[in-house]
């Protein structure tokens, strides 16, 4: 639990399985676009013209395939031309609608993609949360080096003619024949496969399958173990498991080390280093040579922050429910259980997007005193509580 929502723990990660790429933009001559990005909800929102009209999109370099949602769509008369399997975030995999997009600019009117085979992202659709209209996948940023800087909230695009201009021991090859930043690192001298997502915006989400590995060399300790709902794919499906909250003290990435790392696992396709992963460095992908490069600020070992709650809530029928459980609180709370009063007040409506902006009684500074009414129909009272965690 990264934040005090359900939301802060999900992503949307779109990893094209069963597809390939149908386009290719070629750029006649040397080429840079500098876009700026903003931060909501640890997503990176660009600013794109599409058809020569200004749009507001997710960057997300863990999308496969780039996307529109269904309302744009239909708005807007796109017309479905093919299908494609998509792997979401929770490992589900479903048939998607394509369309194409005629044009797409950015704002400084430098490189133009054009003709792109777009996924149809189904309803709901969380874009519309933050009022974006759809996604920009690294299906089109092929022919191009990628600079994300978090100093000056750019992401700079160039044609590739040139290799970076940066020393090889920060740089890493893609790896499982992928088109997107899949690379290698270290956990506990264990070599893990990573994404390097923009649609995540946790610091990592350990993939289950990379934990159960980890465990069985002894090179993850199980801090805490829970039950209930961490991730929401495409289909907006929401799917209780068992996960735990882990502790790995030695994390490499290349020569840049970071210690004492707290994370959680989870359903994903792929063990995630999100949008918090920016926060230590300057990231550069190139995408025709197949190379990421990580850019400290520092050369000290790092220790990232990590937030967690005793229990996570969601919203179901409008109304505030408990969701993830740690096992402390088995026989305590049962996931589904209503919440009905916040420090005395009683709990409102709710819509899907609260869960995005985050639950207005949990802004208001201060000790947050739940009452949540049991299925059995007796009700407790249980502080919620958001904090630091450090491993001890």
């Amino acid at each position: 639990m990264v934040n005090n929502n359900l939301w802060s723990r999900i992503t949307i990660t779109l990893c094209v399985i069963l597809s390939s790429l149908s386009y290719n933009n070629a750029f006649s001559q040397s080429t840079t676009a500098v876009i700026p990005y903003e931060m909501s909800s640890g997503k990176m929102i660009v600013k794109m013209y599409l058809n020569e009209k200004e749009e507001r999109f997710i960057f997300d370099t863990g999308a496969g395939k780039t996307s529109l949602s269904t309302r744009y769509c239909h708005e807007n008369n796109y017309i479905v031309f093919d299908s494609t399997l998509i792997s979401d975030a929770t490992s589900n995999t479903s048939y998607y609608k394509m369309t194409r997009i005629g044009s797409l600019l950015t704002t400084d009117q430098k490189i133009r993609f054009t003709s792109i085979p777009t996924l149809i992202m189904p309803e709901p659709s969380p874009l519309r949360c933050l009022n974006v209209i759809g996604i920009i996948g690294s299906d089109i940023l092929q022919n191009l080096i990628c600079t994300i800087d978090p100093n000056s909230k750019t992401i700079t695009l160039a044609t590739a003619e040139k290799p970076v201009a940066e020393s090889f021991r920060y740089s890493h090859r893609f790896v499982e024949n992928s088109f997107m930043p899949i690379f290698s690192l270290y956990l506990n001298g264990v070599e893990t496969t990573v994404l390097f997502d923009t649609g995540c915006s946790s610091f990592m989400t350990l993939k289950d399958k990379d934990f159960e590995n980890m465990k069985k060399l002894n090179a993850v300790k199980v801090v805490k173990e829970g039950e209930g709902i961490t991730n929401i794919g495409l289909s907006g499906k929401l799917e209780s498991i068992s996960n735990y909250l882990v502790y790995i003290k030695d994390m490499r990435v290349g020569p840049v080390k970071f210690a004492n790392v707290v994370t959680e696992t989870s359903t994903t396709p792929h063990t995630l280093m999100g949008t918090n992963f920016l926060n230590f460095a300057k990231v550069i992908i190139d995408y025709p040579r197949r190379l990421i490069y990580y850019l400290p600020y520092t050369s000290e070992p790092i220790t990232p922050v990590y937030k967690t709650t005793n229990f996570g809530i969601t919203i179901k029928d409008r109304k505030l429910v408990v969701t993830h459980i740690w096992k402390n609180l088995e026989g305590v709370l049962s996931e589904g259980d209503s919440i009905t009063h916040i420090n005395g007040t009683e709990t409102g409506e709710y819509d899907f997007c609260d869960l995005y902006s985050g639950i207005k009684e949990l802004k208001v500074p201060g000790k947050k005193m739940f009452t949540i009414r049991k299925k059995d129909g007796k009700s407790i009272e249980l502080e919620y509580i958001v904090e630091n965690f450090e491993f001890k």
